[in-house]
């Protein structure tokens, strides 16, 4: 299934790598005690499938969310390689974690819990601020597709310090993607929760346009863009609103597992 391949470059999201990171190996090994914090298939929205990742098809993966053939402008691509968390070779983890699948929209959550030695892990916050700086718009190319790309930070009042939630939206010819991305720390566990959906773009029902747009060719064609536009930003703050809520739920269930 595609989803399976999205989880190898997204796993070092877990250990507070949002985006790109450096490329290193880490030891994952499966925790019933993690697996016991995480949510139940009936807390994810409606319509989704939910599996759990196999740890054992990531121990000793190289930790690298790279998922970009380049990325532009150049000082963009340097604070993503750089990554701010610096993760020592071999080092040791443990884990467990979710995927859930909407085939029908198409969305795919990734939520991931990872405890480990903290004093092997050294994180520096401020490194998000600097990648969220840098890397406010971008051109990126994957598998040879260009894409304009932006992120930016979003607040959420139910994450933890430290924690934070980011979100990349990106563009090419009738190709329309969002990632949210939320992390943090509870006691010794980091999460990290992520949405991408695949298809962002909308497609306006051909009557709802002729009731809406009205006027000569120029005006309908205004129109038409305006109606469009509205209909994705609805779109995109519904899926921000559903994705806040599963995160408040997740962060429950770690709060109270704890």
């Amino acid at each position: 299934m595609r989803h399976r391949n999205i989880l190898v470059p997204l796993l070092p999201l877990a250990l507070l790598v949002p985006v790109a990171a450096c490329d290193q190996q880490i030891n994952i090994t499966a925790s019933e005690r993690l697996e016991s914090f995480l949510p139940s298939a009936s807390d994810y929205p409606d319509g989704y499938e939910v599996e759990a990742v196999d740890m054992a098809e990531l121990d000793g993966t190289s930790v690298s969310t790279t998922q970009f053939d380049s990325i532009q402008p150049a000082e963009c691509a340097e604070v993503m390689n750089e990554g701010p968390a610096d993760l020592p070779t071999g080092a040791a983890a443990e884990g467990a974690g979710q995927v859930a699948v909407d085939s029908s929209v198409p969305s795919v959550y990734t939520y991931v819990l990872v405890s480990g030695d903290d004093e092997e892990f050294d994180f520096d916050p401020s490194a998000y601020e600097e990648m969220i700086r840098t890397c406010s718009t971008m051109t990126v190319v994957s598998e040879g597709i260009e894409m304009e790309a932006t992120l930016r930070s979003d607040d959420t009042p139910e994450l933890p310090d430290p924690g934070g939630k980011f979100v990349m939206e990106l563009s090419a010819e009738d190709l329309d993607m969002a990632m949210w991305t939320a992390w943090g720390q509870v006691e010794d566990v980091h999460f990290v929760l992520i949405r991408m959906d695949m298809d962002t773009g909308v497609s306006p029902d051909r009557s709802l346009l002729s009731s809406e747009c009205e006027g000569d060719f120029r005006a309908i064609r205004e129109c038409q863009e305006r109606v469009t536009e509205e209909l994705a930003q609805e779109a995109m703050d519904e899926a921000d609103t559903e994705f806040d809520a599963f995160l408040d739920i997740a962060l429950r269930e770690l709060e109270q597992g704890l």
